[in-house]
């Protein structure tokens, strides 16, 4: 953007004539850089060129030319996505009506006619690129806050645990390391911390207490180990702390994460176990130490007589044995023990599959089925996985192979590159001879890099992504918002698809901010030009919530968990129409019972609805409650006794003229199954009419009693609002018009200027128009930018500026003598005076009074 603002911006001048085109060239050659087309073939064949794509702002165009005419030119132009937007101003000789209306059909911006008027030509050319500019500076304005406030976000995402506000496991680490290279005298232990059968407390007291309980963990950390050690949340209810061992006994931290939790007396016993890695070589990466602190802590899981355990050697032979799966990896790739799952990727338009990712799985003989996370840790950190690579790109070039002979439909599969392989500096030449050898086209083959990737080493990623774009391979970037970096690298990579991190989506249900980034991100995208996968999607409300928000593509174990080739191949032409539908919620009795008893539950999440909710069965003629919330009382004014003694069918508490609206929207919801808004007139108890906004919404049931759910907001207030607004607006216009007859029946002249945009006419009556020299008001329009004092001398000229530069401050009224040249060269001798008042609107205009002196 940068760059753009700093290069001289075009014109470009489509005009068979060359005397107007160096008219023109010379009136525009100062401020802009003026390209000349003698032809409309010629204006297409520059607009072509791609220096000049995002250069050129705006086309003065000839409607009138030999050849190709100017509206040939314009429908070219409005229809190419690509030149759609810049603005047209055409010029012609032919003061033809219809010929003026068509050009502005088409697309025109403006229209000008011949002879030209310099001054006319120059500001109206200035203004529509000021326009361009505006809106340029308005959309750069509104990223740079998007980009603002997901970047601030992201960086406290970065380093923070979002439910307890304490260090992640990734500062974590980085805090401990830090820690220990500074105080290489001191030893540290480092614990790894977890709360026995914490799932049972979510399964009973509900994922609010268990919350509450990880917080008051977080929170002792803080107490105990604030300037004095590390602390942080690893996962779930794993928290970790390094401390110096003098500062505590590490059964200490047992009693004290204990003493909090029991506080709550829950009437439940919890047990606090931990794993201690006792440090004594700094050089081991802290991410091993926790993960040899966590090998202890398993090995006390279940067991209630110990509470502690230390990592020692029978641990360092499990280790042993996790190096040996690494070693039995150059076999596992000769026996072809790994074989690809492919993970469906749906399109939200299309509502079917459109490609897949391929996810490598270990087939092992003895161990069986091995997922990633048993394998792929280990080979990266020994750094095979580049072997590994490359040996799952040969399987989806292989299975792309197959698929081409077999006759089936095309499906582009996405390849993961490990960081490790983005190393490689003949990356994208071995990739491209894989696709060479299997003559498999590259758009078949999606590749999948990962955010932190481009930290590593940008400038090689970009030299190898630009190599391999250009070849016609398509770009993934993976686990987008992982890093607080994000936004700023979509600057630098030129990415074709975003991946959003799983983790956007783990948090949505607990975080509002999780919804809003997600929002961000995908509006941002929309904005460059990107598309968005979702990953992670396992719920119909993170489904609804994404189609919502305009995503485009999803992937999640909702629809299907990564499967072999030949289920995909089963699944593969299925659409996820079924998925779309909101009654499946209801599709046995089991459900509307959980909704419609008494439960405690149920009946608090119902009532902390937004608005007023209610429940219907509905026939053909009427609609009969079921059930409502709280707030549906107090917007209806009942009280739950009035209500439930006097149930009624809704369809009679509505205006009548209203009812077919109500009834129409509930028949499509059940037809559609989609949720429609309309908005309704009812009665309340005491008469009184109100007005709703209503969400009317299908939940199932049976064909003949299908049940509705209605989300009502009170607008009441808001259409008494837009009530009065529009009679408010009508009797100003009334007003509006009977001031300019009046002022039109003076017989002197009268003329208003802005007083704070350059005092440009606003207003003129007829006799105004008729000193000025003007025919009539419409030919006074197109002349609207000229002021009063161009029709003077530039001697009398300056004296007017400064009066009323001087009314402006003053605020008192002046009297001028000057003369006037009107439009026709002719001259008028005249006398005003000029006043400041205010105009209808509210704003300070000025207004000159003024006669022709007759000698």
């Amino acid at each position: 953007m940068e760059q753009d603002t700093k290069r001289k911006k075009s014109i470009l001048v489509v005009e068979d004539q060359e005397a107007s085109r160096t008219q023109l060239k010379w009136l525009f050659c100062d401020t802009y850089d003026v390209i000349e087309a003698e032809s409309g073939e010629k204006a297409l064949e520059i607009l072509e060129k791609d220096r000049y794509k995002h250069t050129i702002y705006l086309i003065i165009l000839d409607l009138l030319m030999p050849g190709m005419t100017g509206f040939d030119v314009l429908d070219k132009i409005k229809n190419d996505s690509v030149y759609s937007d810049i603005p047209v101003i055409v010029v012609t000789s032919d003061s033809d009506v219809e010929s003026e209306i068509e050009a502005l059909h088409r697309g025109a911006s403006d229209l000008i006619i011949k002879p030209y008027n310099p001054k006319v030509i120059f500001h109206r050319v200035t203004n529509a690129i000021r326009k361009i500019e505006i809106n340029e500076a308005r959309v750069e304005n509104i990223l740079q806050k998007e980009q603002t406030f997901v970047t601030s976000e992201l960086s406290y995402r970065a380093n923070h645990d979002l439910l307890t506000g304490i260090a992640n496991k990734i500062s974590f680490c980085e805090k401990t390391e830090k820690m220990l290279r500074e105080n290489p005298d001191k030893k540290y232990v480092l614990v790894r911390t977890n709360i026995e059968r914490f799932k049972v407390i979510n399964d009973l007291f509900g994922t609010n207490v268990g919350d509450i309980i990880l917080k008051d963990v977080a929170n002792t950390l803080q107490i105990l180990f604030h300037e004095k050690g590390t602390y942080g949340r690893i996962e779930s209810d794993h928290f970790a702390v390094c401390f110096d061992t003098s500062l505590m006994v590490p059964a200490d931290i047992c009693k004290q994460i204990e003493s909090a939790i029991q506080s709550h007396n829950l009437n439940y016993a919890l047990q606090v176990n931990i794993g201690i890695y006792e440090i004594d070589d700094i050089s081991v990466p802290v991410d091993q130490m926790c993960d040899r602190a966590n090998l202890a802590l398993q090995t006390i899981k279940g067991n209630y007589l110990r509470q502690i355990a230390y990592y020692d050697a029978t641990l360092r032979n499990t280790l042993l044995q996790e190096q040996k799966l690494v070693s039995d990896m150059k076999e596992a790739l000769e026996n072809h023990e790994f074989v690809i799952f492919l993970q469906p990727v749906y399109s939200l338009y299309e509502e079917k599959v459109v490609s897949a990712e391929a996810l490598v799985r270990w087939m092992h003989p003895e161990k069986g089925l091995i997922a990633p996370g048993g394998f792929i840790p280990f080979f990266e950190k020994n750094g095979l996985i580049a072997r590994l690579d490359f040996y799952i790109w040969e399987l989806v070039c292989t299975y792309q192979r197959r698929r081409i002979d077999s006759g089936m439909a095309e499906m582009p599969i996405s390849m993961n590159i490990s960081r490790m392989s983005l190393y490689n500096p003949r990356l994208s030449d071995e990739i491209i001879a894989l696709v060479e050898k299997y003559n498999v086209p590259p758009r078949l083959i999606k590749l999948e890099i990962t955010e932190s990737a481009y930290t590593d080493n940008p400038s090689q990623l970009l030299a190898t992504m630009a190599n391999l774009q250009s070849y016609g391979f398509i770009i993934l970037m993976d686990d987008f918002g992982s890093g607080y970096s994000s936004l700023n690298m979509l600057k630098d990579i030129p990415v074709d698809i975003l991946k959003l991190d799983m983790c956007f989506l783990r948090d949505f249900e607990k975080s509002d901010k999780s919804g809003n980034i997600l929002t961000s991100v995908v509006r941002m995208a929309k904005w460059l030009g990107i598309p968005v996968v979702a990953e992670g999607v396992e719920t119909q409300n993170q489904l609804d919530f994404l189609r919502g928000i305009g995503c485009d593509f999803i992937q999640g174990y909702y629809f299907s968990r990564p499967i072999p080739t030949d289920e995909f191949e089963c699944l593969e032409n299925k659409t996820i129409l079924g998925h779309k539908r909101v009654s499946a919620l209801f599709e046995d009795t089991e459900a509307f019972d959980v909704l419609f008893n008494g439960n405690e539950l149920t009946s608090r999440l119902f009532n902390s609805f937004v608005g007023a909710v209610g429940l219907y069965d509905f026939t053909e003629d009427r609609l009969e409650v079921l059930r409502v919330n709280d707030n549906y009382y107090d917007m209806m004014n009942y009280s739950p006794q009035t209500f439930h003694a006097n149930k009624m069918n809704l369809f009679e508490m509505v205006v009548p003229e209203d009812r077919p609206i109500l009834i129409n929207a509930c028949k499509l919801a059940i037809d559609g199954e989609v949720p429609s808004e309309i908005k309704i007139r009812r009665y309340l108890p005491d008469g009184t009419i109100i007005w709703l906004s209503i969400m009317v919404r299908c939940l199932g049931g049976s064909d003949s009693h299908p049940v509705i759910c209605l989300a009502m907001n009170n607008i009441t207030e808001q259409k008494v609002a837009e009530q009065r607004m529009i009679k408010q607006t009508e009797k100003i216009r009334r007003y509006n018009r009977y001031l300019h007859e009046t002022l039109d029946s003076i017989p002197c002249g009268i003329a208003q200027y802005t007083v704070d945009n350059g005092y440009m006419t606003i207003f003129a009556n007829k006799e105004a128009l008729r000193l000025y020299g003007y025919e009539g008001e419409s030919s006074f329009m197109n002349d609207k930018t000229i002021q009063q004092y161009d029709f003077f001398s530039l001697e009398e000229r300056e004296e007017f500026i400064k009066m009323l530069d001087r009314i402006k401050d003053t605020k008192q009224p002046e009297n001028y003598t000057a003369i006037i040249k009107k439009t026709d060269g002719t001259t008028c001798p005249i006398e005003g005076t000029v006043s400041i008042m205010k105009s209808v609107s509210g704003d300070m205009i000025f207004q000159d009074s003024f006669y022709a002196v007759t000698k």
